[in-house]
């Protein structure tokens, strides 16, 4: 039978819970059994924890039912509800308020109803109004009566704030609102200020006011800051349901600043979250922002483009038409503002007037305030949704809301904002000059900060078909050094799909058509497959063929070094036997150059093949770190390339200029740092427009330097710059090192949010796998200094997936164990426990080191089974923990000490764990030896740090079990442990100090 203590049991449980369902579920659990117990004080309580659990759970509208039963209740019964019961009936109150408000199924007089009583129910407390005139405020926009709403705002304003008003962070949203719906921009942005500086904030604020003031900041003059708001805000509020409303926003804000593919990007994050809308008003918002991006989206020439997720048409307020991934954005745009319009008439059915209705309208018809061009203008990689953030514009002094003299001020301020004419509707003679539009020169554009030439971005016609594509890259090769239309026809070949088949293309092109698949293998980073080709391709070269020999053998050597490095397993040994392949070929080559030079005539095609193989030398030598015969190679070059010069293509600039920029590239390797990035700048100066070649080759240099001297802001314009040019000519399979890069910098610099936006950004291109694997174990680490743990699992499972697949073990154990640290605090213990123990079985226990792995391993999952979120879940799976914990000490007991290894040290480890495990199920008594035991072989290594720990566990088991001089005893080994001044700011001394402070309460 269910006892008075099961129904607290089960609330402590919910309470465990993040808010959610789950929650909402095992509290009204507790209401059914507080009910068949007919214990009327916990028929209140687990009713009150079930409307907050309703409203802070993304289920805010179940919230009415238990909150009108306890209206009911406490009219009948007053008695029954103490101060700390009516305290929660506020909060509860004034939230019955807003969902009625936003749920347009509540007719108007059952809201009047409740407002009244909301004001009866304060004023019999003595309570402010503040928090009345905010929930009628709130009342009255949603019925569509704009004069009751001014004037509720207005008494909001005036009256002080209490213990029942939102939190300082929150409370102002309701002024931003208005005052942006307005079109009031300046009041919005001051009122937005104090949460936007974070002088006050509470668990999602900032991020929802960012979200708020978007299009105050926007029309005030402040693109900047409005760009800032939105990355910050969107990271922090992306994927919860209970944000969805912000979403709408964020896409509404980018599709009026002409970033339709980053809006795309977010629509389709989110729309298909629709039916997990808590409110008709979330439902409406995220709808009116999807519809402006697909609106942008159709003007954009996208609209045959699939919308490429499924909608379901499921929704608590307002069914949708449901659409498939199939459904092309112009059909999309048509079916998704009739969704947001029928919500609309619903409120005005309810309102009798057609006020919602008439404000979406004017959503829905608003103009770009940014188009397109202008946000392409800033360069390829913002038209692509990653803007770098930049110093925001300066805000005006925030208003602060609240009561008593503070209050008189803002509010004299509030009048000052107020009676300025409105920037939308022009200035009266003599008034202030309103603030200038985002997008116009003075507000939306960055000064001019780089000196170089403007690039030449013109890019050559596309290959039409597998045949085009082998005839125009094989027709560069009789051109010396790179080219754009080398790069650019080989990007489109793979961006096409246009990859040749060896087998079946004319015999006469097959080993071009594996010199492709070779270069593509490259730049997907799949240095093995490269190879495979490079010497396949090398098999059907003509006999004699020496240069072709060398070229091939060299670029073969370059690709098994990019391999070594990739899985970074190059070796001294390695290293040197490729030096000695390559001198060999160099000395080869060397011969056939002065042969060439000494009788050049009719020998074109080799002069150009020689002067290729010397410039392969120049790049591969130093990775080899042999510099002086990488400058014998390059004089090589220079003195062949007077013969050849003529072959460039104008639109490449000069064989000089790559000559040069290869020269800068070995000072650099040199450690020349001053004198390669002074040569680099100069190339880029030699002409206007500047090549793309030469850009691409300067810019990389400057970046590699700024990264040697660590001006990571230097590397970052230039590596944004190199990405700018790829993606602005299409050529997007060569973007995944740049991407890694400039991420790199920005982490470098302290940007780690700009990094992640890059990497996101990059992962939705067209990079290969190969690539994105890399590039997603990027993201990792720069998702954990943010703190964002589900990104930090997510991305990490899928790197260990892949790495699994390739059978990189080791890879793919560094990444689980990842994703179980995330899964861990994420509170889901249950997902880390799992995870650590399929990392442990992939450890070789074959050799002692496996297995002190494994034991380690499996002790961090045994840790994981019993926390968890109450005491009674944490003793249900202390049998699987013991079992575990068995397994990791079965593993270990027969290791020997080594020079690097102690088995005291690691058995005492074991028992810490054991130590831990037992007090976090509530076995102290059994806990206690383990703790002795810990220490014990901790003090074998004289590890005084590690051994601080069980014995500081130990002081807080003798606490708990009232044992007060066995406490104060092991206080005093704590204290003789760490008496060195060394120790003098141990956290073990801070700790037993507390305890010790609770043993003479």
């Amino acid at each position: 039978m269910t006892t008075h203590d099961d129904v607290l049991e089960r609330l402590a449980l919910a309470r465990a819970h993040a808010w959610g369902p789950a929650r909402s579920n095992l509290v009204a659990e507790a209401v059914t059994w507080a009910d068949a117990l007919e214990d009327e004080q916990l028929a209140v309580d687990t009713r009150l924890a079930l409307a907050e659990a309703y409203n802070q759970g993304n289920e805010e509208w179940k919230a009415l039912a238990p909150f009108v039963w306890l209206l009911n209740r406490h009219a009948e019964r007053p008695d029954l509800f103490d101060a700390s019961r009516i305290h929660d009936m506020n909060w509860n109150y004034k939230w019955a308020i807003h969902v009625a408000a936003d749920n347009p199924g509540v007719s108007v007089a059952q809201l009047r109803e409740l407002e009244n009583g909301l004001e009866e129910f304060y004023r019999s407390q003595g309570a402010s109004m503040h928090v009345v005139h905010g929930e009628r405020h709130h009342a009255a926009v949603m019925l569509g009566l704009d004069e009751e709403a001014e004037t509720e705002l207005a008494a909001w304003r005036a009256t002080p704030r209490d213990s029942s008003s939102d939190c300082e962070g929150c409370d102002p949203m309701r002024q931003v609102s208005w005052a942006t719906n307005h079109g009031d921009w300046e009041l919005a942005v001051a009122t937005a200020v104090p949460v936007l500086d974070e002088e006050v904030g509470c668990a999602i604020q900032p991020a929802t006011m960012q979200a708020a003031a978007l299009m105050a900041l926007l029309h005030s003059g402040r693109p900047k800051a409005a760009w800032d708001a939105h990355v910050r805000s969107y990271r922090s509020l992306k994927g919860r349901p209970q944000f969805l409303g912000d979403m709408g926003r964020h896409m509404e804000y980018l599709a009026l600043t002409g970033r339709v593919t980053r809006g795309l990007r977010i629509l389709r994050e989110t729309l298909p979250m629709s039916d997990q809308c808590e409110s008709a008003v979330v439902l409406s918002g995220l709808l009116a922002g999807a519809t402006l991006v697909l609106r942008e989206a159709e003007r954009a020439g996208m609209g045959q483009e699939a919308l490429g997720v499924s909608v379901p048409a499921e929704s608590v307020w307002c069914p949708g038409p449901g659409l498939e991934p199939g459904t092309t954005v112009s059909q999309a745009y048509a079916e998704v503002g009739a969704w947001v319009r029928k919500v609309a008439s619903l409120y005005d059915a309810r309102n009798g007037n057609t006020t919602v209705s008439q404000r979406l309208e004017a959503r829905l018809a608003a103009a770009p305030v940014v188009d397109a061009g202008e946000v392409a203008a800033r360069g390829a990689l913002a038209a692509a949704g990653a803007e770098l953030l930049e110093a925001r514009e300066e805000l005006p002094e925030g208003i602060r809301i609240g009561g008593g003299e503070e209050e008189t001020e803002a509010e004299a301020f509030l009048e000052g904002i107020t009676a300025m004419p409105s920037i939308l509707g022009g200035s009266e003679p003599g008034s202030p000059e309103p603030a200038p539009e985002a997008g116009t020169e003075s507000a939306g554009q960055e000064p001019e900060a780089d000196p170089y030439p403007v690039v030449d971005l013109r890019v050559p016609e596309p290959p039409r078909d597998v045949e085009d594509a082998l005839r125009r890259i094989e027709a560069t090769l009789a051109r010396p050094g790179g080219s754009l239309e080398s790069l650019y026809v080989g990007c489109q070949t793979i961006s096409r799909g246009l990859l040749p088949d060896p087998e079946k293309v004319d015999p006469e092109h097959a080993r071009m058509a594996w010199t492709i698949l070779s270069a593509t293998a490259e730049i997907a980073w799949d240095y093995e497959t490269a190879v495979e080709h490079r010497l396949r391709g090398r098999a059907l070269l003509p006999e004699g063929d020496e240069l072709g020999t060398i070229l091939c053998d060299l670029r073969v050597i370059k690709l098994e070094h990019g391999a070594d490095e990739l899985a970074e397993r190059v070796t001294v040994e390695s290293r040197q036997e490729r030096l000695e392949r390559a001198g060999a070929l160099a000395e080869r080559l060397a011969g056939i150059v002065e042969e060439l030079l000494a009788a050049p005539e009719g020998r074109q095609k080799d002069l150009v093949r020689a002067f290729d193989a010397s410039m392969i030398l120049v790049d591969l030598l130093p990775e080899l770190n042999e510099y002086d015969g990488a400058q014998e190679s390059l004089d090589q070059a220079r003195r062949i390339s007077g013969l050849v010069a003529h072959l460039v293509d104008p639109v490449d600039g000069r064989l000089d200029d790559q000559l040069d920029l290869a020269s800068a590239e070995l000072d650099l390797a040199r450690g020349k740092v001053y004198e390669a990035c002074i040569l680099a700048e100069e190339v880029l100066r030699r002409h206007n427009p500047c090549p793309v070649v030469t850009a691409l080759g300067a810019r990389r240099i400057l970046a590699l330097g700024s990264t040697q001297v660590e001006e990571h802001g230097e590397t970052v314009v230039q590596m944004r710059e190199c990405l700018n040019i790829y993606l602005a000519t299409g050529m997007t399979p060569l973007t995944g090192g740049v991407f890694g890069g400039l991420a790199s910098a920005l982490g470098m610099s302290g940007r780690a949010l700009e990094a992640a936006e890059v990497l996101e950004t990059a992962l939705g291109s067209d990079v290969p796998e190969t690539v994105a694997d890399r590039l997603r174990s990027v993201l990792v680490a720069v998702l954990d200094n943010l703190d964002e743990e589900e990104g930090v699992r997510s991305n990490a499972l899928a790197v260990a997936e892949r790495a699994l697949s390739r059978g990189e073990v080791e890879r793919a154990s560094e990444y689980l164990v990842r994703a179980a640290n995330a899964a861990y605090n994420l509170d889901e213990n249950t997902q880390a426990a799992a995870l650590f123990q399929r990392v442990a079985e992939l450890e070789d226990v074959s050799e002692n080191a496996g297995r002190v792995r494994r034991s380690r391993l499996l002790r961090r999952a045994a840790r994981a089974v019993v926390d968890d979120r109450t005491l009674a879940m944490s003793r249900a799976r202390l049998d699987e923990a013991r079992e575990i914990m068995a397994r990791a000490l079965e593993l270990i007991e027969d290791v020997p000490t080594s020079r690097r290894y102690s088995a005291e040290y690691e058995i005492g480890d074991w028992h810490d764990d054991m130590a831990w495990i037992l007090w976090r199920t509530d076995e102290n008594a059994e806990a206690v030896d383990h703790c002795e035991a810990a220490f014990t072989g901790y003090m074998s290594t004289k590890d005084r740090d590690s051994a601080a720990r069980p014995l500081t566990l130990l002081v807080r088991l003798h606490a708990e079990r009232e044992e007060k001089d066995a406490a104060r005893a092991t206080i005093a080994r704590v204290r003789e442990l760490l008496a060195h001044r060394r120790w003098e700011n141990h956290p073990a001394l801070a700790t037993v100090a507390n305890i010790e402070e609770s043993l003479e309460d």
